[in-house]
C-alpha cells in the first residue's frame, strides 16, 4: 500500500515567519502534534512538533511571536507518495521520529503520514492475512471431510 493511499491530507503546514502562538493555536485547532514549516513554493523547509513549542520556545524563553523557524527541525525526512508503507517505517526507525511529510515527485508537500498510521494499516493487513489462513483452514477441512464420504 503506498503512503499517499492513506496519509492525511492536506498537510497542515506554515511559513517560517509564522509567530509560534499561531502554530499553537493551528495545533489546538486542527488537533495535530506536528506542522510541517513550508517555503513558498509549498517544499518543506523544517517540522515543528508540540514538544519543539515546549522545549525550544518556552524552555528558552522565546516570546509568543518569535518565529517558528527558531524552534523547528531542519533537517526533516520525507517520503514521497508513491513509497511504501514498510519503506515509511524504515525511515522513521532509523530517524527515531514519528511523523514524516508526504511529497509528490517534485517535492510538493502534500500530506502527513505517523508511526499511528502505519500501525493502524499493519493491523489491517494481519487482520486480513489471519482472515484469508482461516478460510483456507476452513476450506482444507471441508475437502477432507468431503473427500473421505
Amino acid at each position: 500500500m503506498n503512503v499517499g493511499e492513506f496519509a492525511s491530507r492536506p498537510a497542515i503546514a506554515c511559513p517560517p515567519p509564522t509567530p509560534l502562538v499561531q502554530v499553537a493555536r493551528i495545533m489546538q485547532e486542527r488537533n495535530v502534534g506536528a506542522v510541517v514549516v513550508i517555503d513558498h513554493d509549498q517544499h518543506v523547509v523544517g517540522i515543528v512538533t508540540d514538544r519543539d513549542l515546549a522545549l525550544r520556545g518556552l524552555v528558552r524563553g522565546l516570546l509568543p511571536d518569535a518565529p517558528v523557524d527558531e524552534v523547528m527541525s531542519h533537517e526533516v525526512v520525507s517520503v514521497g507518495e508513491r513509497a511504501d508503507a514498510l519503506d515509511a517505517a524504515r525511515r522513521m526507525a532509523t530517524r527515531g521520529c514519528r511523523r514524516l511529510p508526504v511529497v509528490t515527485e517534485d517535492g510538493v508537500v502534500v500530506g502527513m503520514v505517523t508511526a499511528d498510521d502505519l500501525l493502524e494499516r499493519a493491523g489491517e493487513e494481519v487482520d486480513n492475512v489471519v482472515r484469508a489462513l482461516v478460510a483456507s483452514r476452513h476450506q482444507s477441512l471441508h475437502t477432507l471431510r468431503d473427500g473421505r464420504r
